[in-house]
């Protein structure tokens, strides 16, 4: 969109009074066009990229949840239940599994209640640190991830193999290998980038 707002250069000419008019040049208006930065075409190319990845995921969600709901469970009881299960009896904090979870403390308390209440884990103190409380499965939590699990793998292959996908294999290693990369990428990280961007479009 063009912008009108005038810049130095503008002039608007005076009228005096009739007897002395004066004539005098046109008004000049010098109009901002947008930056001539070139923009990279690998711009579009990323930005296409996430967006197909976040469509992908909640394709898979939806019929994930489908499976969920046989078992009683949700996507994020699932994952607690595979997380705590593979602390073995170390089990994990709270800290810990908002961490993995990306959530805050307070959510994941009111989570931990009610998986408590739905008698899948319960809190005990830890045999290496009294003062420290860990949260373990319990045996109905335990036998549910194992039903679960018995049949999740081979749906997940199913599922695959209907799609179809004639580059599996490479598919799988990319995702692996992003999957990887962006445990390191952090929100400051991701600020940190939004501002030199801002900066250097500025600066253009």
């Amino acid at each position: 969109m063009t912008d009108f707002r005038f810049a130095p250069t503008d002039s608007i000419s005076t009228v005096s009074s009739p007897a002395t008019r004066v004539p005098t040049a046109p008004v000049q208006v010098q109009l901002h066009q947008p930056s001539d930065r070139q923009e990279d075409p690998r711009d579009e190319s990323a930005a296409r990229l996430v967006e197909n990845l976040l469509e992908i995921s909640q394709k898979l969600r939806g019929l994930l949840q489908l499976h969920y709901n046989e078992f009683d469970l949700n996507e994020v009881r699932y994952t607690v239940l595979q997380f705590i299960n593979q602390t073995k009896e170390a089990g994990c904090s709270q800290a810990e599994l908002a961490e993995k979870l990306q959530q805050s403390e307070s959510s994941v308390s009111t989570l931990i209640e009610r998986m408590k209440n739905s008698d899948l884990i319960y809190p005990l103190r830890s045999k290496q640190d009294r003062r420290k409380r860990i949260l373990v499965l319990t045996e109905h939590g335990r036998e549910l991830l194992h039903r679960i699990e018995e049949c999740h793998a081979s749906r997940m292959r199913v599922l695959l193999e209907k799609l179809q996908l004639v580059h599996g294999h490479e598919l799988e290693a990319a995702v692996s290998e992003l999957n990887e990369k962006l445990e390191g990428v952090t929100g400051s990280w991701f600020k940190q980038l939004s501002g030199e961007h801002s900066g250097s479009s500025q600066a253009a």
